[in-house]
């Protein structure tokens, strides 16, 4: 006898309400691209990238071309943007929504630091002209390597394949490299007076629902021991294969250089946790002292996760958010590691595309400030 499936009313609802969030995304997005259709230009168009020889300064002008920067926001709120011409979209949204945070009218707001890789002049000024909404100063440092041909030593990109890969073979984990090592190594925080970084993802958005006080930066001026260096975001996971060998990285590690684990709690959720779920904090949102992530302890660690053996990031996609639960468990004290609990910071939503109902309002407006700024390029 023929079963014929059944499929409950509930699971209807969900399947149809899906699809019309999936149209309503397409819809709210396919201004956005359409504007930025105009703004592209043709060496993008192939995706032409510089050579890891041409390590240029950050560019730290203002809008005049000719007035040199000079930050006076001890915060700043970092981003980390590829050249497509969506992700420029999906900043754009970003950034308008940094005005619900509770610096964006002082005089000492934070500054945004959009970091790239040839993010075009054009598309520079449009995000600097159109899509922020407050007192807030934007700069573009580029990037001290490219991400198409700086690999660490010993790892062979050609004949190496990763376990897991988005767009391009290579670029994710790159992206992850940057986020653990290489930021902290621009030269941009030796030359400014930056103490803490917010990080603000593309995809992600700010709404009026009063975020905590203290952001975008952290929430006391404590001193030593009892500084905060961390804001974290939620207590995530990562499944065992994009965590293959983590744990064991880990053991070895607090072994050969002796590590006397500052913080015994969050060590032994790692150790009873991997491989099948491993603990992280969900850093598409965090908060974080430079000078501690600048410590020689701090910066060893991170060394050794993206640029010597086994290369976890590039060969099994180790992720940012492993690294700095592991970084807090071995070299933070309790007290200086604030949050990390359950929900996110009141006020926050990520990704933009899904979840994010707040921030779609802002979509059809950028769609027409993009075709405007492309209209006023060709005329």
């Amino acid at each position: 006898m023929n079963m014929k499936a059944v499929t409950s009313p509930s699971a209807t609802t969900n399947s149809t309400s899906t699809k019309k969030r999936r149209w309503c995304a397409l819809f709210l997005a396919v201004p956005v691209i359409a504007g930025l259709s105009l703004l592209k230009e043709p060496a993008e168009m192939y995706g032409i990238q510089a050579p890891a020889s041409q390590k240029s300064m950050p560019d730290l002008n203002t809008a005049s071309p000719g007035e040199v920067f000079q930050p006076v926001a001890t915060a700043a709120i970092v981003a980390l943007v590829p050249n497509g011409i969506f992700n420029v979209a999906q900043l754009c949204v970003a950034l308008q929504t940094l005005q619900f945070l509770p610096d964006a009218n002082k005089m000492t707001s934070a500054d945004v630091v959009v970091f790239h890789d040839g993010l075009t002049p054009m598309k520079q000024n449009f995000l600097r002209e159109e899509c922020l909404s407050s007192r807030r100063k934007i700069i573009f440092p580029r990037l001290e390597y490219s991400f198409s041909n700086f690999f660490p030593d010993g790892f062979d990109p050609v004949t190496e394949t990763p376990n897991w890969q988005r767009r391009t073979k290579w670029g994710y984990h790159q992206m992850i490299r940057f986020w653990i090592t290489y930021i902290w190594k621009h030269s941009l925080w030796q030359q400014s007076r930056y103490k803490t970084i917010m990080r603000l993802d593309a995809d992600a958005c700010w709404h009026n629902s009063t975020p905590p006080s203290h952001l975008p930066s952290l929430p006391n001026s404590n001193t030593g021991d009892n500084m905060v260096v961390y804001h974290a975001n939620r207590v995530a996971g990562e499944v065992s294969f994009v965590a293959k060998g983590f744990l064991q990285f880990v053991q070895d590690y607090v072994a050969k250089h002796n590590i006397s684990v500052q913080n015994p709690r969050l060590y032994e959720r790692i150790i009873e946790s991997c491989p099948g779920k491993c603990p992280t904090f969900y850093n598409n949102f965090e908060v974080s002292r430079i000078s501690f992530m600048n410590r020689s302890d701090v910066k060893a660690f991170h060394w050794a996760m993206t640029e010597e053996e086994p290369f976890g990031v590039f060969r099994y996609r180790w992720g940012d958010a492993l690294a700095r639960y592991a970084v807090m468990s071995l070299f933070a004290q309790p007290q200086q590691v604030f949050g990390g609990g359950t929900s996110v910071p009141k006020g926050y939503s990520h990704p933009l595309g899904n979840r994010s109902h707040w921030c779609r309002k802002f979509w059809a407006p950028t769609g027409q400030r993009i075709r405007q700024a492309a209209i006023n390029q060709t005329t």
